[in-house]
């Protein structure tokens, strides 16, 4: 959704400035796309600091890692565990 969001404001935007820069005034579509390039920068940073936490690997919470631990342990094949770790991955987990 927020990427069809972003497709629509930036064509409609970009339509108009081109439209009333051809009919009016030439600096119209400039400071169009001046307004579109200032746009995107500010509204993909946004989506990278909300999704940063989830790209970089952070580690789980510990309640996610006993959890993790429990099901590990009632597996019947398993007979001794050491270490449980769990990585973000996008917006699932990487367990080893």
């Amino acid at each position: 959704m927020q990427d069809h969001h972003f497709d629509v404001v930036t064509n409609v935007v970009g339509l108009v400035a081109a439209i009333l820069g051809d009919k009016f005034y030439w600096w119209i579509d400039p400071v169009g796309a001046i307004l579109l390039a200032i746009y995107t920068i500010t509204n993909w940073s946004r989506t990278v600091m909300e999704n940063a936490v989830s790209l970089v690997g952070q580690s789980a919470p510990p309640e996610v890692l006993q959890k993790l631990t429990y099901l590990v342990i009632r597996h019947p094949g398993i007979k001794r565990v050491d270490t449980v770790r769990a990585y973000t991955f996008g917006v699932l987990y990487f367990v080893e």
